[in-house]
């Protein structure tokens, strides 16, 4: 057989694809939620969850990665919030005694349920990870092999589906704990006696309990030590001492005295960098973090052999702590305090912003002409409904700001107020709203098809309409009256419409996209707009989801309203501007078109008297898809860390 995940049904009764890769480790993971700056003496919650996505990465240093689908609702995994809040986590080896606790431990319990708890399990605690002494992440005392893991990124993938979208989160393994009882005699770690259990396809799992040793012919120390996972052999294979805190530096060569040709030594970069600037954060003591943010004079010399002749580069170097200690005062990730002002325009929780020691929380009015003048040093600002008096006193006296986030889908308004994303990094909060208009436009073609706008016009009237009740022709051609069998285009086929999709493909919906680029887009013929005339002709329900721009200026226009057949309905949730509004009520009012469902138009709000309020066959919806950003502490989390990072942001225009 052969299938095209996707694209083509593989005809099984059970999806086969899990049930290829296998057996898969198991990701016993353990986190903790953060303190809360505001209540620091609230007690965290303990979180314990298995995922069947788990593998190491490397093992010099060791790292290891687990991969979590999103919730029903399209929101991170508990486990995924916890571990980029505080920046650790710890791997717990499931095994054949614990089947029955991992298990249970998987269920989906409200955030503040304790599965250590609630599944019987003993806790003991990680004692090596950053913040430990206030917040240690717990660990399943029962369990033979434990890793303390620092986290080091996520990777997001998207999905098909809602539950399909999955967080990639990779760790560092800083300390590793073994039961004296798993070893065997030889030193090995015994699978016999721990047992681990792994996932397979379906419902099934496996429990290893034998091995067999094969060996590669001809490979040489270092090849047999990478094998192994042996980090100090392969280090010393290489010639250089073990120091899994090292950081490798290209080669080079002095250019004089009896060393000259001879590779330098591996110097820790920490100490390095640590000896020359004082303490830095942890997190930022990699090479890749790291050399981005240092004064280009420094990030040269830190690429130089750093032999005994260190102290001397550390004292040339010395005179320039000054100018360095300034740049960075003015680094994102300088030590001094944030503040980050979050607006109260919407339900914004700040205990889901944490992990963040020197950053301050301050809420704001946003309908407010002023801003207060204590707040007046911030340098971050979250927007949401603000009044444009607002935006624009925050132009003329927030000096300091650094970094701008909009929880709108675009700029609009911050660009118009005077920000200059030239000086201030601006980012929007583009994918926040793809569900909430999803919902909304899927809402609008059910109003349509089942045309309960015209019930509710006949209760008004105190009229039975009869003949929208009753038995009725199912799926009559030439008509729009259900979403099974119809031809749905979605014109603008980006991250709403792959949230919509699923959903009108499930109620048994033919769908096609149009988009500037053909192509197949999650399992969606998706066609070029030299294809638009066609696929015009061929559809009952088109949605338009175009941005605003100036390329998409009444993209509806009366000529491909002609294109439509006269039974078919528009539906419109993303800018007024891409339809001709004149041209579409002479549509309407001719009976061109079956109908219209607007929810945004060129001029709003829709001035009154406007002649589109008495269209015939016409859903008024008054811009009401968006407005509930959903995921928005997520989004600012991510983007915090990667601004404090020195990272490119999310969603930066």
């Amino acid at each position: 057989m052969f299938y095209q995940p996707g694209k083509t049904h593989h005809n099984l009764p059970f999806d086969p694809f899990k049930a290829c890769v296998v057996p898969r480790p198991i990701g016993w993971i353990s986190t903790t939620s953060p303190l809360t700056p505001a209540s620091p003496s609230t007690q965290p919650t303990h979180n314990l969850a298995p995922f069947s996505q788990f593998t190491n990465l490397s093992f010099d240093p060791p790292y290891v990665m687990f991969s979590a689908n999103q919730t029903p609702e399209g929101f991170k995994k508990d486990t995924v919030r916890n571990v980029e809040s505080t920046a650790k986590f710890v791997w717990n080896l499931a095994t054949w005694d614990l089947r029955e606790k991992v298990n249970a431990s998987a269920q989906q319990l409200p955030f503040e349920v304790d599965e250590f708890e609630h599944v019987g399990l003993e806790k003991e605690f990680s004692s090596c990870l950053p913040g430990d002494v206030q917040n240690p992440v717990p660990m399943v005392r029962e369990s033979p092999v434990k890793f303390e893991c620092s986290y080091h990124s996520t990777l997001r993938l998207p999905g098909a589906s809602v539950m399909g979208g999955v967080d990639l989160v990779i760790g560092k393994v800083e300390g590793v704990h073994i039961a004296d009882w798993a070893l065997s005699k030889e030193g090995k770690l015994d699978i016999g006696k721990t047992k681990p259990i792994a996932r397979c396809g379906y419902y099934d799992y496996a429990v290893l309990d034998k091995t067999f040793e094969m060996v590669i012919p001809g490979g040489d120390k270092a090849i047999l030590a990478g094998l192994e996972g042996n980090a100090e052999q392969a280090q010393q294979s290489m010639g250089r001492p073990p120091d899994e805190q090292t950081l490798p530096l290209p080669k080079s060569r002095l250019r004089s005295g009896s060393d000259t040709g001879r590779q330098a030594p591996h110097v820790p970069l920490a100490t390095a960098a640590n000896d020359l600037f004082g303490n830095i954060d942890p997190s930022l003591t990699t090479f890749g973090k790291l050399s981005h943010r240092l004064p280009v004079s420094v990030y040269l010399m830190l690429q130089l052999p750093l032999r005994p002749s260190f102290y001397i580069f550390k004292s040339f170097a010395q005179p320039s702590l000054a100018s360095t200690t300034k740049t960075r005062a003015f680094s994102p990730s300088s030590p001094a305090n944030m503040k980050l002002l979050y607006p109260t325009s919407l339900v914004l929780d700040p205990a889901k912003i944490t992990g963040f020691p020197t950053l301050t929380l301050h809420p704001y009015d946003v309908k407010s002409p002023t801003l207060p003048s204590e707040h007046h040093d911030a340098e971050i600002l979250v927007t949401w409904a603000n009044s444009k008096d607002n935006l624009t006193y925050a132009v003329k006296n927030l000096k300091d700001l650094k970094w701008i986030q909009s929880l709108a889908a675009g700029p609009n308004d911050v660009l118009s107020a005077g920000f200059d994303a030239s000086r201030v990094k601006i980012t929007t909060g583009s994918g926040l709203h793809d569900k909430t208009v999803a919902e909304h436009a899927l809402g609008l073609l059910l109003n349509a098809a089942r045309r309960f706008y015209e019930m509710r016009d006949y209760q008004l009237q105190g009229k039975w309409p009869g003949h929208l009740g009753g038995p009725q022709p199912d799926r009559e051609k030439g008509t729009f009256r259900t979403l099974k069998d119809a031809r749905v285009t979605i014109w603008g086929f980006g991250n709403i419409a792959k949230s919509l999709t699923p959903h009108l493909v499930a109620l048994g919906a033919t769908v096609k996209g149009l988009a500037r680029s053909k192509g197949v887009r999650d399992g969606i013929e998706v066609f070029g707009e030299e294809s638009l005339e066609d696929i015009l002709k061929e559809t009952d329900a088109l949605v338009m989801i175009l941005p605003g721009d100036a390329s998409t200026k009444h993209a509806l226009n009366r000529e491909r309203l002609g294109y439509l057949p006269n039974h078919a309905w528009v539906v419109n949730v993303g800018r007024g501007t891409s339809i001709d509004e004149d041209a579409l009520f002479e549509a309407l009012e001719g009976e061109q078109i079956g109908g219209a469902a607007l929810d945004v138009f060129e001029t709003e709000p829709l001035p009154e008297g406007n002649k589109l309020y008495g269209a015939k066959n016409l859903i008024l919806s008054p811009h009401a898809a968006g407005g509930r950003p959903q995921g928005a502490e997520e989004l600012i989390v991510e983007n915090l860390r990667k601004f404090l990072g020195g990272q490119e942001l999310k969603n930066i225009i």
